[in-house]
């Protein structure tokens, strides 16, 4: 299916134009630059007999990274383990010398997100051979316990209408030409499945979640997840609110299904596939549960139910419980695969070796028994080039040769045998390390209480805490945040904490400015509620209705301070605070001691401003305005 081109051989025509000198890489010429990356250049190469290859070689800076070699290593393992038409095998490899490389067979084809941009989304077979083409592609990865991780449209490049699984590896990293180029925090970073973006565990779901993606993209031209911002794209991505109105109604079903934010929830293999052939005939994929944000419990489990006579061509369940193949440390012989029928290309997406998930039956019609799950704690951009090497990247698609999905493989522990099998843990170094921590609730509802009393008695204070404390909190979480799509592009680096300081004041300037505009709907709702407040009291003739008085103001600052908490820009807000809180106070006592100081506090404010007879202090200011609404608003009548 894949055939090599062999290049044009020279006669003896003095005459004959020589082609340029090209440079020699152990026994491959490389005769182009195919695309480029923080840790790899992809070349296209000619082997001894004059078939083109892609060859992978490490920059030398990071030739002699011992982490980037066992990345690398780990690639070959992975891709030698791996005999399918639909993934680009290894052909050769050389990790120990002075110049590291891997060879793998070249395809010209072009990537399916440029093949959308030219020629519009994929009708209906061409959307059924993608669909079985690729879903054959990661059955075959599962088979031998690895999971791809980053499977979207810029790493599956198109040979007719037949797909081919690429980047598995180490090209990818956290290339600044292909974040500069593809904006990861401006483009669409709408690939990552929920587990990914949260640093959660990783399973063949996490494929399946990849594949419903890409094909979502297919069908409607569109990213499912959209455009924008990294955080707005992300957080749809993590409450699973896909945009799929531009995919056939017919397919729409098993495309939801399979973009939960759930992984338990997302159908398993031999489903996809038996909808996918009811698809192929003409028929609605209506066999799918759709389970958006089921219930959160201990212990997720898969009940198998008895599955009903699947179609002709439904393939069958994986095995359940099987033992995980470690990762080798040699590289394959050259010439494991035949000359004759290869195109070579090269991976460049980290893949992690897994526990399979236990297969969910389908049942006669037409739904299936949800299974109670846990939903784990908690870019790619796209992009496009002229050709499946090329560096360059219109908006709509990326090299497939660059790998954003990070580098870090880890291994998995799952018992053999039948049975749902222990739960895996995974700790990459990748991963966010706020994933999984106590949300700290009563401590941020004690700090709240304390800012009201605050404010009760010095609003000016209190609003500057509260300003403060918002500006800290959005600053810390987009430092972490960076820290960690860092950390996922190319794995822990010695200049992390470099790159942390250097980009402070550039993240501190965002955080002021996403505080400035966040503050807008919260002091309009708190100085609302304040008028409301001032206006009540005044109409039961305990006082004139002033607003520079401690209820009033008590009443405002709780109802900003909850807007400015939920409302529009408050999940980096509260990300934030959470990490502050959890950093300060690290453990229990503390934590039960600091919670009784700002529980005394906040008592404390309202007994003084009860004693001073809803008087306010202007501290630290010499004075202030006199608000009375009496200059605004007729005289009310008394209650």
């Amino acid at each position: 299916m894949f055939r090599g081109h062999r290049a044009p051989e020279l006669d003896d025509d003095p005459t004959t134009e020589l082609p340029p000198a090209y440079e020699q890489l152990g026994p491959y010429r490389l005769v182009a630059k195919l695309g480029e990356g923080g840790m790899g250049v992809v070349h296209k190469g000619l082997d001894e007999r004059g078939d083109e290859v892609a060859i992978k070689v490490l920059r030398a800076h990071i030739a002699h990274d011992a982490d980037a070699r066992d990345r690398l290593r780990r690639e070959v393992s992975t891709l030698s383990r791996v005999r399918h038409d639909s993934v680009a095998p290894v052909l050769d490899a050389d990790v120990d010398g002075d110049r590291p490389y891997l060879v793998t067979r070249y395809i010209p084809g072009p990537p399916l997100d440029e093949v959308v941009e030219e020629h519009g989304p994929l009708g209906p077979q061409q959307l059924v051979v993608l669909g079985r083409g690729l879903a054959a592609a990661l059955r075959e990865i599962h088979a031998v316990g690895v999971v791809h991780r980053d499977v979207k449209p810029g790493n599956v490049l198109m040979v007719g209408d037949d797909p081919v699984l690429i980047d598995f590896g180490i090209a990818h990293v956290a290339d600044d030409v292909r974040l500069t180029m593809t904006g990861l925090v401006m483009g669409t970073p709408g690939y990552l499945s929920p587990e990914v973006v949260e640093g959660a565990e990783v399973t063949e779901s996490t494929d399946w979640w990849g594949w419903a993606a890409t094909l979502a993209f297919a069908a409607s031209g569109q990213a499912p997840f959209g455009r924008g911002p990294m955080p707005v794209v992300l957080d749809r991505v993590t409450r699973g609110q896909p945009d799929l109105s531009g995919v056939d109604e017919r397919l729409r079903p098993l495309l939801e299904s399979a973009l939960s934010p759930v992984p338990e929830h997302r159908p398993s293999a031999e489903l996809v596939l038996a909808q996918m052939q009811e698809y192929a005939a003409g028929g609605h994929t209506t066999g799918i549960p759709l389970m958006s944000r089921p219930p959160v419990v201990d212990k997720p489990t898969t009940e198998r139910i008895e599955q009903a006579a699947p179609p002709a061509q439904s393939v069958p369940p994986a095995p359940v419980g099987r033992p995980v193949t470690e990762p080798i440390a040699t590289a394959p012989a050259r010439g494991a695969a035949s000359s004759t029928q290869h195109t070579p290309v090269v991976p460049a997406t980290q893949v992690n070796p897994v526990r399979p998930l236990d297969p969910t039956g389908l049942l006669p019609k037409p739904a299936v028994a949800p299974n109670p799950g846990q939903r784990p704690p908690g870019p790619q951009p796209m992009g496009g080039q002229p050709a499946p090497y090329s560096v360059s990247q219109p908006p709509l698609g990326t090299s497939p040769y660059a790998d954003p999905a990070g580098t870090q493989a880890a291994r998995w522990r799952g018992g053999p045998g039948p049975g749902p099998a222990p739960a895996s843990r995974w700790s990459p170094p990748q991963a966010d390390g706020r994933i999984g921590k106590p949300a700290r609730s009563w401590t941020l509802m004690a700090l709240l209480a304390a800012a009201v009393g605050i404010s009760a008695v010095w609003p000016v204070l209190g609003l500057t805490l509260i300003v403060l404390w918002s500006v800290g909190a959005r600053l810390l979480d987009r430092s972490m945040t960076a820290m960690v799509m860092r950390r996922f592009e190319g794995g822990r680096r010695k200049t992390d904490g470099v790159m942390a300081v250097v980009s402070s004041p550039w993240h501190a300037i965002r955080a002021a400015l996403a505080t400035l505009f966040a503050l807008l709907v919260p002091v309009f709702v708190g100085g609302c509620a304040a008028v409301t407040t001032a206006l009540v009291l005044a109409m039961q003739g305990n006082d004139d209705p002033r607003l520079d008085r401690s209820f009033p103001i008590a009443i405002g600052a709780l109802l900003a301070c909850w807007v400015l908490w939920w409302g529009p820009g408050g999940t980096s807000m509260r990300r934030g605070s959470r990490s502050i809180v959890r950093g300060a106070l690290p453990s229990d006592p503390l934590t039960k001691i600091v919670v009784g100081l700002l529980a005394a506090i906040a008592v404390l404010c309202f007994m003084v401003a009860a004693g001073k007879g809803g008087e306010i202090s202007w501290w630290p200011l010499s004075g202030g305005p006199s608000w009375s609404l009496n200059d605004w608003l007729p005289d009310l009548p008394e209650v």
